[in-house]
């Protein structure tokens, strides 16, 4: 049963360590993209929310899921090439890929996109669309974090 626990730590050690160097990596590829293409304080906005979801990972979902289903969304919405591209909807769920090539390969569209004059906007000339995903809430960044000082000051108190 110490075994057991022990490598709960260690793996909840690890999970916090790759969680750290995932919201590094995000914030400085949004920051890269946002000089890169100078992008308006609201268009960072969005690109945050396209790519910093900060969900908890489950079995069923984690951040691949996520990010993967937002720049699908603004590839179809504001960063559409024609106003059928913006009548298509996400027509299957979320599930666990096989593979990052899907998202890498959206990323790179949306780069594209931007880079040929595209705009991220909120609005279109039908209605007001949303930066989310639905099933993606975002949490606080701070809350992994703030688990794991509340679990080492556990650990810590006799």
């Amino acid at each position: 049963l110490t075994a057991l626990a022990d490598a709960a730590e260690e793996n909840q050690a690890n999970l916090y360590q790759v969680f750290t160097r995932l919201k590094s990596g995000t914030h400085l590829l949004v920051q890269l993209i946002g000089l890169w293409q100078n992008l308006s304080p609201d268009e960072m906005t969005i690109l945050k929310a396209t790519f910093l979801p900060l969900m908890q990972d489950s079995q069923e979902l984690g951040w691949e899921e996520c990010v993967d289903a937002a720049v699908t969304h603004l590839l179809r919405t504001c960063l559409s090439k024609s106003s059928r591209d913006q009548t298509l909807s996400l027509t299957s769920q979320l599930s666990m890929p096989k593979d990052t090539n899907r998202l890498k390969k959206h990323i790179t569209l949306l780069c594209d996109r931007l880079s040929k004059g595209g705009r991220l906007s909120l609005t279109t000339d039908s209605a007001q669309q949303a930066a989310t995903i639905s099933g993606c809430q975002t949490i606080p960044e701070s809350e992994l974090e703030q688990r794991m000082t509340d679990s080492a000051t556990d650990e810590t108190s006799p």
